[in-house]
């Protein structure tokens, strides 16, 4: 072995180490847009949640709208668990929602009404974005639709 290829070895190895998280459980109180969401974790403590690994067309445009209101579909009123382990830079939790076993995020890129951002998930999750996205893409689904 060269020691480039040792080098990417470790690299890799490194990389697909699990980062551990924080969990959030609570209940998303308000939808702020199709990547933004406000959870209630108790009566008086609500924290502002940015999805991971995601980016939802801005509110004014009909894309952004639609994102916002499958988000809300999908989640609103509705218990779920926050996995993260970085915050934006506003200080606010960057994570990966859950609702039981189903991904939000992930659920966003399959019908077309968001991005994939490649960044701070792991490897698993940054491949099956980026194939959900394709797929959406490929199926001209949400805004993919009026694509050529």
């Amino acid at each position: 072995m060269t020691r480039r290829q040792i080098l990417l070895l470790i690299l890799t190895l490194f990389l697909s180490q699990p980062v551990p998280a924080e969990t959030i459980s609570g209940r998303p109180s308000r939808i702020i847009s199709g990547d933004k969401l406000v959870l209630t974790i108790s009566k008086n403590q609500h924290i502002e949640i940015q999805l991971l690994g995601i980016q939802a067309p801005p509110l004014k445009s009909r894309w952004g709208r639609a994102a916002r209101k499958q988000l809300s579909t999908l989640v609103a009123g509705r218990p779920v668990a926050v996995e993260y382990h970085i915050r934006n830079r506003w200080g606010r939790p960057l994570g990966k929602v859950l609702l039981g076993d189903s991904d939000i995020s992930l659920r966003l890129l399959e019908s077309g009404l968001a991005i994939h951002k490649p960044g701070f998930q792991t490897i698993k999750d940054n491949n099956l974005y980026s194939q959900a996205m394709q797929r959406a893409k490929s199926l001209r689904l949400g805004m993919w639709s009026s694509v050529k």
